[in-house]
Parts: structure tokens; C-alpha cells; sequence
């Protein structure tokens, strides 16, 4: 997209079509966590919860320029998960904690300029670097530089045992 004095803007805008209704919803929340208002705050995370089935509170800081696509479809959030700037994440994706024995109880903090493909898993005390692209499926507990991109393992084929599916089919 290019602006008339022929910079490049943002491609994908918050306030652009059906993603801003999570983003409205999700900064109204935050205003009323943050002024004290906290069972109006917990009421706005509840009905985030059942319209976009996501889960993510409004106790979030998020910057104005994040956009949860698809308006963050069974996306979740961690509250402390720290947002640097602008970033595109798409739907089903997880941002929180990693589950390790010994105690990682930190969050991911995603850099400026990032984007986070669909059903992505980013967990741990790890930073996304910012201008980076995390693939759809991807699984990242690394820190990840600026400007990199992080891909999932490629899908791969291989035959089955004769009779292979077939089998389960005729056992239903």
C-alpha cells in the first residue's frame, strides 16, 4: 500500500475491516484494568472469550499497531507477553510460557515489525527479533535474531503398511 506522498504503509491496519473488532475490544478492556474497573475488565475478557474464542486479557499492554487476524480466532496470549511494536498474528497462535521442569517463568517478548503465522507456538523468556516471520505451525523456544524467518519441518511422505488406513475404516 502507498501512501500519496509515495511512502509505503502497513499493509494490514488495525482499523482496516473485520480485525479491528478484537483490537477495539481488547483496548477497552485494558483502559478499564488499568483505571480500576477490574470486574468490567474481567467482564470484557469473558465476552472476548466467548465472540472470538480467544484468550487474551485485557490486562495485556498491547501496542496500537499489533492486529490479531481473524479477529485472534483460538489465539492465546499471555498477559505479560511484552510487544515492542507493530506485529501481524495470525489465527491460533500461542505466546506464553514454556512448561519445563526447573523453572522458565519467563514470557516471549516479540520485536517491532513481526509476524506470527497461524497455529505458531512461541514460549519462554525468548525474544522474536523484530522484522522477523514465524511460519505457520512453527514451534519456536529460541530466540529468534531481527530479521529471520523460523519454518516448521517440512511434511513428508512415505507408504504405508498394506492395508494402512484401510484397516482402521473397516474396524469402525
Amino acid at each position: 500500500m502507498t501512501a500519496s506522498d509515495g511512502s509505503v504503509g502497513p499493509a494490514i491496519r488495525p482499523q482496516d475491516s473485520m480485525h479491528r473488532r478484537l483490537n477495539t475490544s481488547l483496548r477497552i478492556g485494558y483502559r478499564l484494568h488499568e483505571r480500576g474497573h477490574r470486574r468490567l475488565g474481567l467482564a470484557v475478557d469473558a465476552l472476548n472469550r466467548l465472540v472470538f474464542t480467544a484468550d487474551i486479557p485485557g490486562r495485556l499492554a498491547l501496542p496500537d499497531d499489533v492486529t490479531f487476524m481473524h479477529n485472534g480466532l483460538g489465539t492465546i496470549v499471555d498477559e505479560h507477553v511484552v510487544f515492542e511494536g507493530p506485529a501481524l498474528i495470525y489465527q491460533h497462535v500461542t505466546l506464553g510460557y514454556a512448561v519445563r521442569w526447573g523453572g522458565d517463568d519467563a514470557v516471549p517478548t516479540i520485536g517491532s515489525h513481526v509476524i506470527i503465522g497461524a497455529g505458531a507456538t512461541v514460549v519462554g523468556g525468548i525474544r522474536i527479533g523484530s522484522g522477523s516471520f514465524i511460519g505457520a505451525g512453527a514451534v519456536v523456544n529460541f530466540d529468534v535474531p531481527d530479521n529471520h524467518m523460523v519454518a516448521p519441518g517440512r511434511a513428508t511422505m512415505k507408504p504405508l503398511e498394506v492395508p494402512g488406513a484401510q484397516k482402521y475404516w473397516e474396524t469402525c
